[in-house]
């Protein structure tokens, strides 16, 4: 008997121990197969492939560092036409490559023969303008005469370190406001490197409006009276405007 009541405790300790493990094992076993299931972020959608979801992936990363390293700047303008829509989009649109012969920033200008065109639909490639920064370039990106919309990307050596890539693009849109009235708006748009966003901001915007705003005056007078504004005739008569004339004419 004394025997018996030692026994009956290490039969109830083995059988313990061994309930113990089996528990621990099927634990571990519910772990592994949990942890083997992908994360439901991770789950791709229906008929995504891997490397379309490692695409998207990259492509987030690469608009975090855009943000983080440049800002975009907009100035915007409008000016109202006493001219019908079709009467601007031939001065602004078909005769695209001679904005020199009315705009005052611009000494002299000329089509593109360099580059091939991206809107088959416009007159020409692009244009380049002799103006007081030098050469500028630009590429047509949008043409349609029917809506009135304009676009195109310009780039020029001579612009601030501080703008990515040295080029901004420029939005001409123009919008019927009665029989004989057109409203025009300009925009130009670029993307400028942090901090100088924010220390070259008010500068830069107040830079860019006033170009935006003579430009449209000059158009304005120009569509409205055949003949260009005074100050662009002003202009014409300096040194410089003379200079650039010449080098691209050779006269």
């Amino acid at each position: 008997k004394a025997s018996g009541i030692v026994f009956r405790p290490l039969v109830f300790q083995t059988t313990h121990k061994r309930s113990t493990r089996q528990q621990t094992k099927r634990r571990r076993a519910k772990e592994t197969t949990t942890s083997s299931q992908p994360h439901p972020s991770s789950t791709q959608p229906p008929g995504a492939s891997s490397s379309s979801m490692a695409f998207s992936g990259s492509s987030v990363c690469v608009r975090r560092t855009r943000s983080r390293s440049r800002k975009e700047m907009k100035v915007l303008r409008q000016i109202s036409i006493d001219s019908a829509m079709s009467d601007v989009w031939k001065v602004l649109g078909d005769d695209y490559s001679m904005t020199g012969k009315w705009a005052s920033g611009v000494y002299i200008s000329t089509a593109r023969t360099d580059v091939d065109k991206v809107v088959q639909a416009a007159p020409v490639a692009g244009r380049t303008c002799e103006t007081s920064l030098g050469p500028v370039s630009e590429v047509i990106t949008r043409f349609e005469p029917k809506t009135g919309d304009l676009a195109y990307r310009a780039s020029a050596s001579a612009m601030p370190f501080f703008v990515k890539g040295k080029e901004l693009n420029a939005t001409w849109k123009l919008s019927p406001a009665g029989a004989k009235k057109t409203d025009v708006t300009m925009e130009l748009s670029l993307d400028i490197v942090i901090p100088f966003n924010v220390l070259m901001a008010v500068p830069m915007r107040a830079n860019f409006g006033k170009v935006i705003k003579e430009s449209l005056q000059e158009l304005k007078y120009f569509v409205e009276n055949g003949e260009i504004h005074p100050r662009t005739a002003k202009v014409n008569k300096t040194k410089k405007a003379k200079k650039a004339v010449a080098k691209v004419t050779g006269e």
